[in-house]
């Protein structure tokens, strides 16, 4: 076999902050990052750290965030939302699955700290 030599070149990833916003201040935030990839002419988004904070939660507002980060993802083309939630946080996944996403496949993850 012939020796395989690796070309890399720098992309960018856009992305936006969504802050939830109350009466000046905030209680939550999501991140959403644009991605492509040379499978589809169309990008891809993928969620993080959607958070509410301690004071603000169980009045609607984390899904007031999934709801603004999808209509924002579907508005930009994109052909598909990937949300992230980690084993054994099974309101979290119930949850996902109310805002429509479905459980799809794992992720695997290797921590370098």
């Amino acid at each position: 076999m012939e020796r395989i030599l690796f070309e890399s070149s720098e992309i960018r990833v856009p992305g936006v902050r969504i802050a939830a916003m109350q009466e000046g201040r905030e209680v939550g935030h999501a991140y959403v990052y644009f991605l492509r990839n040379d499978g589809r002419s169309a990008p891809f988004a993928f969620g993080e750290d959607l958070y509410v904070t301690e004071s603000a939660r169980r009045q609607g507002v984390a899904g007031l965030l999934a709801a603004e980060s999808i209509e924002l993802v579907r508005g930009l083309g994109c052909y598909k939302y990937i949300g992230t939630s980690r084993f054994g946080r099974e309101d979290q996944h119930r949850r996902l699955e109310s805002y429509g996403l479905r459980k799809w496949g794992y992720e695997f993850r290797l921590d370098f700290t």
